[in-house]
Protein backbone atom coordinates (compact mmCIF):
# COMPACT_ATOMS: atom_id res chain seq x y z
CA UNK A 1 0.00 0.00 0.00
CA UNK A 2 1.60 3.25 -1.05
CA UNK A 3 1.38 6.61 0.72
CA UNK A 4 -1.73 7.58 -1.04
CA UNK A 5 -3.60 4.70 -1.06
CA UNK A 6 -3.18 4.92 2.56
CA UNK A 7 -4.35 8.18 2.81
CA UNK A 8 -7.78 7.72 1.13
CA UNK A 9 -8.04 4.81 3.57
CA UNK A 10 -7.47 6.93 6.40
CA UNK A 11 -10.08 9.62 4.93
CA UNK A 12 -12.85 7.42 4.33
CA UNK A 13 -12.14 5.78 8.03
CA UNK A 14 -12.50 9.33 9.26
CA UNK A 15 -15.77 9.79 7.10
CA UNK A 16 -17.09 6.53 8.65
CA UNK A 17 -16.69 7.43 11.55
CA UNK A 18 -17.88 10.80 11.43
CA UNK A 19 -21.16 9.77 9.63
CA UNK A 20 -21.45 7.11 12.15
CA UNK A 21 -21.00 9.68 15.05
CA UNK A 22 -23.54 11.93 13.50
CA UNK A 23 -26.60 9.14 13.56
CA UNK A 24 -25.89 8.21 16.86
CA UNK A 25 -26.28 12.35 17.94
CA UNK A 26 -29.55 12.26 15.75
CA UNK A 27 -30.44 8.51 17.39
CA UNK A 28 -29.82 10.09 20.77
CA UNK A 29 -32.27 13.38 20.11
CA UNK A 30 -29.82 15.95 19.69
CA UNK A 31 -31.28 17.39 16.59
CA UNK A 32 -28.04 17.58 14.18
CA UNK A 33 -25.67 20.18 13.90
CA UNK A 34 -25.72 23.44 16.50
CA UNK A 35 -23.62 25.96 15.55
CA UNK A 36 -21.94 27.73 18.59
CA UNK A 37 -23.57 30.92 19.57
CA UNK A 38 -23.26 33.13 22.81
CA UNK A 39 -25.63 32.51 25.49
CA UNK A 40 -26.54 29.31 24.38
CA UNK A 41 -26.02 25.99 25.65
CA UNK A 42 -23.46 23.65 24.48
CA UNK A 43 -24.94 20.72 22.66
CA UNK A 44 -23.76 18.32 25.50
CA UNK A 45 -25.73 20.23 27.82
CA UNK A 46 -29.02 20.08 25.25
CA UNK A 47 -28.22 15.96 24.49
CA UNK A 48 -28.13 15.69 29.02
CA UNK A 49 -31.29 17.42 29.27
CA UNK A 50 -32.88 15.48 26.40
CA UNK A 51 -31.99 12.20 27.90
CA UNK A 52 -33.28 13.48 31.41
CA UNK A 53 -36.19 14.39 30.19
CA UNK A 54 -36.35 10.98 28.04
CA UNK A 55 -35.73 8.53 31.11
CA UNK A 56 -37.93 10.68 33.47
CA UNK A 57 -40.96 10.32 30.93
CA UNK A 58 -40.01 6.22 30.91
CA UNK A 59 -40.25 6.31 34.78
CA UNK A 60 -42.81 8.41 35.19
CA UNK A 61 -44.78 5.67 33.53
CA UNK A 62 -43.75 2.86 35.96
CA UNK A 63 -45.67 1.99 38.68
CA UNK A 64 -43.39 2.11 41.14
CA UNK A 65 -40.79 4.58 40.22
CA UNK A 66 -42.28 7.91 39.64
CA UNK A 67 -41.08 9.34 43.06
CA UNK A 68 -37.62 8.58 41.41
CA UNK A 69 -34.98 11.54 40.56
CA UNK A 70 -32.40 11.58 37.80
CA UNK A 71 -29.64 12.98 36.93
CA UNK A 72 -27.61 12.92 33.75
CA UNK A 73 -24.17 13.51 33.38
CA UNK A 74 -21.95 12.34 30.41
CA UNK A 75 -24.30 9.50 29.64
CA UNK A 76 -24.24 8.71 32.96
CA UNK A 77 -27.56 8.54 34.87
CA UNK A 78 -27.03 8.63 38.69
CA UNK A 79 -31.29 7.71 40.35
CA UNK A 80 -32.24 8.77 43.57
CA UNK A 81 -34.97 8.80 45.72
CA UNK A 82 -37.09 6.79 47.90
CA UNK A 83 -39.35 3.50 46.29
CA UNK A 84 -41.22 0.45 48.38
CA UNK A 85 -39.56 -2.23 47.35
CA UNK A 86 -36.60 -3.40 45.93
CA UNK A 87 -37.67 -4.56 42.92
CA UNK A 88 -39.25 -1.30 41.93
CA UNK A 89 -35.17 -0.20 42.44
CA UNK A 90 -34.51 -2.89 39.61
CA UNK A 91 -37.20 -1.65 37.46
CA UNK A 92 -36.33 1.35 37.73
CA UNK A 93 -32.65 0.48 36.71
CA UNK A 94 -33.70 -1.22 33.75
CA UNK A 95 -35.39 1.10 32.33
CA UNK A 96 -32.70 4.05 32.80
CA UNK A 97 -30.06 1.65 30.77
CA UNK A 98 -32.30 0.44 28.56
CA UNK A 99 -32.82 4.08 27.54
CA UNK A 100 -30.86 5.00 23.79
CA UNK A 101 -27.65 7.13 24.92
CA UNK A 102 -27.30 6.22 28.56
CA UNK A 103 -24.34 4.06 29.01
CA UNK A 104 -23.97 3.60 32.95
CA UNK A 105 -26.03 4.51 36.03
CA UNK A 106 -25.47 4.42 39.22
CA UNK A 107 -28.68 3.55 41.68
CA UNK A 108 -28.50 5.51 44.69
CA UNK A 109 -32.21 5.39 45.15
CA UNK A 110 -33.37 3.68 48.86
CA UNK A 111 -35.64 1.21 49.77
CA UNK A 112 -38.24 1.86 53.00
CA UNK A 113 -40.72 -0.72 53.68
CA UNK A 114 -42.44 2.52 55.50
CA UNK A 115 -43.33 3.91 51.86
CA UNK A 116 -45.45 1.05 51.09
CA UNK A 117 -47.17 1.10 54.20
CA UNK A 118 -48.25 4.13 53.37
CA UNK A 119 -49.71 3.33 50.04
CA UNK A 120 -51.13 0.47 51.18
CA UNK A 121 -53.17 2.77 54.51
CA UNK A 122 -56.78 3.42 52.99
CA UNK A 123 -57.27 7.20 52.91
CA UNK A 124 -59.44 8.58 55.61
CA UNK A 125 -62.89 8.38 55.54
CA UNK A 126 -64.75 11.91 54.36
CA UNK A 127 -67.90 13.05 55.63
CA UNK A 128 -70.39 15.21 52.96
CA UNK A 129 -71.51 18.39 54.66
CA UNK A 130 -74.81 17.09 54.46
CA UNK A 131 -74.69 14.28 56.27
CA UNK A 132 -73.57 16.58 59.79
CA UNK A 133 -76.11 17.62 61.55
CA UNK A 134 -77.16 21.16 61.66
CA UNK A 135 -76.39 21.44 58.09
CA UNK A 136 -80.10 21.59 57.17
Amino acid sequence: MNASQFRALTLLLMLSLAVAYARLDLANGAGGIDLARPGMPRPETMTERRLHEHVKRRLDREPGAARVTIEVHDAVATLGGVVAHQADKDRAAAVALATVGIVSIRNRIYVDDDVADQRAAPAPPTVAASALPGSD
